[in-house]
């Protein structure tokens, strides 16, 4: 089964503007080739990333101090935005381990000076 497709006539503006979108979010490029025999492949692969991603963020918001859910907000959020914005079509996301501890280290030290600039404005 092989399928058709059209070629349309642009202006050379509207070749721009294409031109541009692509260059902004890649997946318009990417898209239009897509072959549905990829799908169950793409489907596992993403119950893949699921299963590792949805403990790494719960660990991560934990280590980090704040609530378990911005763990997960923060992961599907990153997968979205590098879907519709990434250049490559593989992909390891997910938090690097030295960062995340950095990062940690700062949210909690930012969070203990808050609570003690709070607790000070409250004894005057």
């Amino acid at each position: 089964m092989t399928e058709t497709r059209t070629t349309v006539a642009l202006s050379r503006d509207e070749a721009r503007v294409l031109w541009l979108a692509q260059r902004v979010l890649p997946i318009l490029s990417r898209l239009p080739r897509y072959e549905k025999s990829w799908l169950a492949a793409d489907a596992l692969a993403a119950l893949s990333v699921w299963a590792l991603l949805v403990p790494q963020g719960l660990a991560y918001a934990t280590i980090a101090g704040v609530p378990v859910e911005y763990g997960l907000y923060t992961g599907l959020a990153a997968l979205v935005a590098y879907a519709l914005f990434g250049t490559s079509k593989q992909l390891v996301q997910g938090g690097a381990g030295v960062v995340d501890a950095v990062g940690g280290g700062i949210f909690t030290t930012v969070r203990e000076a808050v609570a003690t600039l709070s607790a000070r404005r409250g004894e005057l």
